[in-house]
């Protein structure tokens, strides 16, 4: 009987928690210790990754989230971002996403002006070049002549250093012809 009594106050076994798997969007980003702590102070949503870019006089700064942050909660991030970085000015993208293509939607449609010439976004060559497919057609001559520019300098930087890809490539295509 004692064996039993014992038995029966034995613990159960617990089903170890799997990691994410290896390569999952989430875990491939970057995550900045400085700003994550900044987020989480002023900010609910989930935070999956967020970079940072200061080029010349400007700077940008990207968080990859579960769920869009309220106007409230934006502004106090926003702010607090500008007071931390010295730069009232800073251009923060919040982009809900799961995946590359989510992500450099989000990201398109925050930063350019005709997020409609976003075309493709596939990652090739073993993971290492993030290329994003932009319809050229849809610019004018003069920017045509001008070539292919989506954002500002550190809007692309902080693209590049958010996601694993050794190279970010925006190529043009013509889809008139």
């Amino acid at each position: 009987m004692l064996d039993q009594t014992a038995e029966a106050f034995k613990p159960a076994p617990v089903a170890p928690i799997a990691p994410p798997a290896p390569g999952s969007f989430a875990t491939e980003l970057t995550m900045d210790a400085r700003l994550r702590r900044i987020w989480r102070r002023y900010a609910e949503p989930e935070l999956r990754g967020i970079a940072i870019a200061k080029v010349g006089n400007s700077a940008t700064v990207i968080a990859v989230v579960d769920r869009e942050p309220g106007a409230y909660e934006g502004s106090r991030v926003r702010e607090a971002l500008g007071f931390s970085l010295e730069d009232r000015n800073v251009h923060f993208v919040a982009a809900v996403a799961d995946s590359y293509e989510d992500l450099v939607r989000a990201w398109f449609k925050q930063v350019d002006g005709s997020p409609g010439r976003l075309l493709s976004v596939r990652s090739v060559e073993d993971d290492s070049v993030l290329r994003i497919g932009v319809d050229h057609a849809l610019r004018s001559a003069e920017e045509r002549a001008r070539g292919l520019s989506v954002g500002t300098h550190s809007d692309r930087e902080a693209l590049r250093r958010l996601v694993p890809h050794e190279r970010v490539e925006f190529v043009a295509a013509d889809t008139t012809g």
